[in-house]
């Protein structure tokens, strides 16, 4: 019996040694698995929303600069010829009180030069500038800006919190200063919410503080050396530079960072669609104000993915002549993506 045991174990033995030289063989002759290719990182919703919004910011603030240099009617954002021969029949109502120091521009359905339909109303108040500062070009003006039921597209946009105001501070030094040697700036600070008019997962906010230099200030045909007539907004070219952050769609954070070595620049005399469109009878042929950021470069992070480097108008060459159009290019890992920022 104990013979039959020891048959019986050997047996086993010689069977399990079998089976672990089989694994064996086999774990040596197995053929590595081909290295995977590690996946791009072509995430640039957040660039093209954050963009937006800084757009939609300038806008406002734009409308600002026109009402606060008394021009009732700002150009790129009147009435468009276009709503005249369409369903909209829109109207821009502007309402100034110079005694108490406030400009009101009422959009009800208006469609824009720019090509954007506007609803509600851009409050500009100026009751707290220095005394004598009655205009946005002058030393001591001080702005505040705020939106009534204030919609681009279908998109509500609010300050926040609660109605707080966006601040507009004129940056001139001192009175007697040289027009033909000194650039007008400003400084701009305000927090703003975008509500999607459908989809609520598409809503952003933005916060931060621009300074916005008028480049061509210096030009007489921009702003005349006499200091007492009206900023030619329509002939200028301006420039940010400062930082925002916020949240894009999806409820992700971002930063968005702009430098003076190459500031985020309109220039209101170049069109990506100059033709905006033609009026009959008599086929008036009219402009497109829409004004994109055609030159300079933002750096930009979103959630924990790789800081990237948005580039606008001169695709990503600053060596370039800018380009007027929507497009731009982002730089993640070395690697530069063509991006249209109106999608």
């Amino acid at each position: 019996m104990r013979n039959q045991e020891v048959k019986s174990y050997s047996r086993l033995l010689v069977a399990a040694c079998m089976v672990l030289s089989l694994s064996s063989c086999n774990y040596f002759n197995k053929k590595p698995s081909p290295a995977q290719a590690p996946v791009a990182d072509k995430e640039f919703q957040s660039s093209i929303d954050a963009t937006f919004a800084t757009l939609l910011v300038s806008d406002i603030e734009m409308i600002g600069s026109f009402t606060g240099e008394g021009i009732e009617y700002p150009n790129f954002y009147n009435q468009s010829p276009a709503s005249y021969v369409t369903s909209t029949q829109g109207t821009l109502t502007p309402i100034t009180d110079i005694a108490s120091k406030y400009h009101f521009t009422a959009f009800n359905r208006t469609l824009c030069y720019d090509g954007h339909m506007r609803d509600g109303t851009v409050n500009l108040r100026y009751e707290n500038s220095t005394q004598h500062a009655n205009y946005y070009r002058d030393y001591g003006f001080y702005g505040e800006i705020t939106l009534s039921d204030y919609k681009v597209d279908g998109w509500l946009i609010r300050t926040v919190p609660n109605g707080a105001p966006c601040k507009v501070y004129n940056q001139l030094n001192g009175a007697n200063y040289d027009p033909t040697q000194t650039k007008l700036s400003w400084s701009i600070e305000g927090s703003f919410e975008f509500i999607h008019p459908t989809d609520p997962s598409r809503n952003m906010t933005w916060s931060g503080k621009l300074t916005k230099t008028l480049a061509n200030s210096t030009d007489r045909n921009v702003f005349d050396p006499s200091k007492q007539k009206a900023i030619n907004w329509p002939m200028g070219r301006v420039e940010y530079t400062g930082w925002a952050t916020g949240l894009t769609s999806g409820n992700v954070p971002y930063t968005f960072s702009i430098y003076n070595r190459l500031p985020l620049t309109r220039d209101f005399n170049c069109f990506p669609n100059k033709i905006g469109g033609v009026q009959n009878p008599g086929s008036v042929v009219w402009n497109s104000e829409s004004h994109p950021f055609i030159k300079g470069m933002v750096e930009f992070k979103t959630a924990d993915l790789y800081p990237r480097q948005i580039y606008y108008g001169n695709e990503g060459d600053p060596s370039l002549p800018p380009q007027c159009d929507n497009s731009g290019e982002v730089l993640i890992k070395g690697i530069t993506y063509k991006v249209d920022f109106m999608e």
